[in-house]
């Protein structure tokens, strides 16, 4: 039989053609930004846009069959370049898999750690994916911060339990090939990083293997084997490792992007900005290079997808060569390129009738392949491809006939039993060749949907004989009294150890929850005159678009945005500070704030009080409180006083709560909203607890502290619950302002990556000391504005680090007031720290500075660099490591008891 264009099995030159090909139409869109020149219709401006590039790329990804999945550990490992390569230029169905979602890492945005980072660092790979065409899923391992061995990161994580979520996310995906950007040996570095390597090369067998995993066939997931295991190594802007099998070549510029695919690569990384990976575009090509680590056959292949067939041809080989599935497949193939042909920046639309012809013909060849002689196995695989191809059809349909549509509430955050409205509001551009039936809105079960005017159900719709193409539609919405706040599904119930505790479900492992509210939109499309796959005599078909709805609003700065709505409940209730100290000893009292946010319309009341353990008290007892709207946010505050009784030790630790009641109901929940222009908002729920905590803590008398705030953390907080005087300094401040009138500054953690008053500031901090003044650098990352300032020379080299929190600490030089005064410091200081013991130590240091800890992983030697101070004219330096960010806000007793000494060497002689 004679092979048409498409199909042919040596995917390179079935892309090259392909590409050729289409070149007329790509460089006429790349010169017009037109889309359509109907201007008689006044449409609402639609969330997702559409535009002819859109519309073009929709039909070159239709005669693609194909899947292609990348694995690694952490949001940011991916090769972005590779990613916009396969998923835009090759139209491949295309995944990056990410073990963790970043929990642990540090944050050059804002405050955000642990989980709330996690769900950041999210939203940043779904705005990447956005751009470089890619899907994002999850393992549902915890990001518990820099490992250094695969086998206590496989320990923590529970490697039986990961290893399942790679094997479910292939069995889901079902990808022709499998690239890992890790090796799964030391050379890969941190001990994620190893791991994902490790679970990636036994994933690609254990995915086929049906004795592996069992459990995953009640989701629905068959047993799956990928062609092969690539491993692809380098950076995140295509570069490969040295020494690998095969070098490509990613696409070189494309006229339908107007730019390389690799630079759409970097454009997607530079979404992740809470690492600091902007990126630019550069001049050169871009390539990347593989090794070959695991394949099935007995011929290893060479290349990327030698010996896969990309084409829709695939399907004639499924069929074992059957006559009528090659037909039917040539015609489908026939129609795209018709579409292709027929396509034009100024008349989309054009392309709707063979597209349509060809959706009619591919449910046609569903049919078909129910009569060949094919295993069920491979019929049940053919119809898996086939549903996805179905879905693509209809997505070029939509966008070509411009069917552009808003769904959209009247309330972004949702109380429990509140109801709103929900409109749908848009047009059929190309309504002589789409009509759109009765927009229908889905919701949880539970939620009441009902038409918010009179007439048919959902409102006023565009139906089959509107002729002016406008989709109406309007719905009252009620949410259940007992809905659920709207916390991440991964989030919902505690972790196990450090993997999450997801329940199996269809959504395990996606980047994020389904929307709460959807919009299926039914389409009639006319099909090509006399063109298969209509309904008889009036030669049309159905389809169907989809949309999620979402509370759209304008912001003065970044203009129009759309949020995703969330449910939260009728009043929020923070808790400010999470953690209080009361030094034993002395008659303290501290001041605890509680904000709370009416989130129902209308005026409202509640009684606040704390929830204190026995012996404590507050005053006042409560506070009556009321809000006259919505959104209205209020603060009390309290003062508490710990009991008379004796604490056994050096401290003891109590938790509290603050409850709001009103109605009869108790609110004893906050949420933090994560929200930056360059991702979607999201809420993190965490109930309003704190941490009251008695101390046996000194600090040095009078003592006024400057606090030079980097990238965001709460050590200042943790120094003023030490009953210090502390300022924050501005830029202002740092430049120009009066220095000498603190007896110590402190930079915070990445201060001098991302402040730029410090990088112009060395000769004021040189004087500060000189005169007197004692500065204490937390540690700052090499690469940002500036490296941290140190007096005498010091390097971080290769940035040595300790990761395990128990590593023991030495005190090198024991008699130093750091471990002295006003505290005596003992190895029980050290006990109960979390997450690691610090990062970013100095790797060598002028012979002035004086190591006073020393700490090391297993096998390693100690690192003394954590912990360097220096006498420097009248005053002293001092550059730490160690991780005080993370230590005060979870309440470590022996971590403010060492803060208290730090600080407190500004008012000793130390020369």
């Amino acid at each position: 039989m004679k092979q048409n264009q498409w199909m042919n099995t040596d995917s390179n030159s079935f892309f090259k053609r392909r590409r050729a090909g289409a070149v007329v139409v790509a460089l006429a869109l790349a010169l017009s930004a037109l889309v359509w020149r109907e201007q008689s219709i006044s449409v609402v401006a639609a969330a997702d846009p559409i535009d002819a590039t859109a519309v073009a790329a929709a039909i070159e990804k239709l005669p693609v069959v194909g899947t292609v999945l990348l694995t690694a550990a952490h949001p940011d490992d991916e090769n972005n370049a590779l990613l916009a390569y396969l998923a835009r230029g090759l139209h491949l169905r295309t995944a990056y898999l990410s073990a963790t979602r970043g929990d642990g890492g540090q944050n050059l945005l804002g405050t955000e750690q642990y989980e709330a980072l996690g769900i950041l660092r999210t939203e940043e790979l779904i705005a990447a994916r956005k751009m470089d065409g890619a899907e994002q899923y999850f393992a549902q391992a915890y990001d518990f911060g820099f490992s250094k061995s695969a086998d206590e990161t496989l320990e923590k994580w529970d490697r039986n339990g990961v290893l399942g979520d790679y094997v479910r996310t292939i069995r889901r995906l079902r990808p022709d090939v499998i690239i890992s950007r890790f090796t799964g040996t030391p050379s890969d570095g941190h001990g994620h990083h190893q791991s994902s390597g490790i679970l990636t090369k036994e994933a690609f067998r254990a995915a086929a293997d049906p004795a592996r995993f069992p459990e995953q066939d009640a989701e629905g997931l068959k047993p799956w084997q990928a062609t092969r295991l690539l491993l692809n190594r380098g950076g995140g802007g295509g570069r490969g490792g040295a020494g690998d099998g095969f070098t490509i070549t990613l696409g070189g510029f494309s006229p339908l992007y107007g730019q390389q695919f690799g630079d759409l690569g970097m454009e997607a990384r530079s979404n992740h900005r809470s690492q600091g990976m902007g990126g630019a575009r550069r001049a050169s090509t871009y390539t990347t290079s593989f090794t070959l680590v695991d394949h099935v056959g007995a011929q290893a292949p060479k290349e990327l997808f030698d010996g896969i067939d990309l084409t829709l041809g695939r399907f004639t080989k499924m069929s074992g060569g059957n006559a009528l599935i090659a037909a039917r497949v040539a015609e489908i193939e026939k129609t795209i390129q018709q579409a292709s042909a027929a396509m034009s920046p100024f008349a989309p639309e054009k392309a709707l009738p063979p597209l349509a012809q060809g959706l009619g013909l591919l449910r046609q060849l569903r049919q078909q392949l129910e009569l060949p002689n094919m295993t069920a196995d491979m019929k049940e695989h053919a119809l898996f491809l086939l549903a996805q191809k179905e879905r693509d059809f209809e997505d070029a349909i939509t966008l070509a006939g411009g069917v552009y549509y808003d769904a959209l509430a009247s309330a972004g955050e949702l109380v429990p039993g509140s109801t709103f409205t929900v409109t749908v509001s848009g047009a059929v551009r190309a309504r002589d060749l789409i009509q759109a039936g009765i927009p229908q809105l889905h919701a949880p079960r539970g939620w009441k949907i009902e038409p918010a005017t009179s007439g048919t159900p959902g409102g006023t719709p565009a139906g089959a004989g509107n002729s002016n193409g406008r989709i109406e539609a309007s719905f009252k919405v009620t949410v259940p009294a007992d809905a659920p706040a709207s916390q991440p599904y991964w989030l919902v119930l505690p972790r196990r150890k450090d993997s999450f505790n997801v329940a199996p479900a269809p959504g395990m492992g996606d980047a994020a929850d389904p929307a709460l509210l959807s919009v299926r939109l039914p389409l009639s499309v006319t099909v090509g005159a006399g063109g298969a796959g209509g309904d008889g005599g009036q030669n049309r078909l159905n389809a169907e678009s989809h949309k999620n709805v979402g509370y759209g609003y304008t912001d003065r700065i970044y203009g129009e945005r759309e949020n995703p709505l969330a449910v939260v409940p009728a009043i929020g209730v923070w808790l400010e500070p999470g953690v209080s100290v009361f030094p034993v000893g002395v008659k303290t009292t501290r001041m605890v704030r509680v904000r709370a946010r009416s989130n129902v319309e209308g005026a409202q009341t509640a009684v606040i009080r704390l929830q204190l353990p026995a012996g404590w008290t507050s005053v006042p007892a409560q506070h009556p409180v009321s809000w006259k709207e919505k959104n209205e946010e209020l603060s009390v505050r309290f003062e508490v006083s710990p009991p008379a009784s004796a604490i056994t030790g050096v401290s003891e630790t109590v938790p509290f709560t603050a409850v709001a009641e009103s109605g009869g109901q108790k609110f004893s929940t906050g949420y933090m909203v994560i929200d930056y222009p360059h991702v979607e908002t999201r809420h993190l729920f965490q109930p309003a607890a704190g941490k009251l905590l008695r101390l046996n803590v000194k600090v040095a008398p009078g003592l006024k502290i400057g606090y030079i705030m980097g990238s965001g953390d709460d050590v200042a907080t943790g120094m003023q619950q030490l009953g210090v005087n502390v300022t924050l300094l501005g830029p202002e401040e740092v430049s120009y302002g009066n220095l000498q009138q603190y007896n110590v500054i402190v930079t915070g953690i990445r201060a001098f990556e991302v402040r730029q008053d410090l990088a112009t500031s060395s000769a004021r901090l040189d004087e500060y000391v000189k005169n007197g003044g004692s500065l204490i650098v937390q540690y700052s990352r090499p690469g940002g504005i500036a490296l941290p300032w140190a007096p005498l020379a010091m390097s971080m080299g290769s940035a040595p680090r300790v990761s395990v929190e128990e590593a023991p600490v030495e005190m090198l030089v024991p008699t130093h007031p750091l471990f002295n005064f006003p505290n005596k410091i003992t190895a029980a200081d050290f006990s109960g720290w979390v997450q690691e013991r610090g990062t970013y130590f100095m790797d060598s240091w002028a012979p002035e500075f004086t190591p006073l800890l020393a700490s090391n992983d297993p096998s390693e030697p100690p690192q003394k660099g954590g912990m360097l101070v220096a006498p420097y004219g009248k005053g002293l330096y001092a550059y730490t490591g160690y991780v005080w960010f993370r230590q005060l806000p979870a309440g470590n007793p022996g971590a403010y008891r060492i803060v208290a000494n730090l600080i407190s060497l500004g008012k000793v002689p130390v020369r």
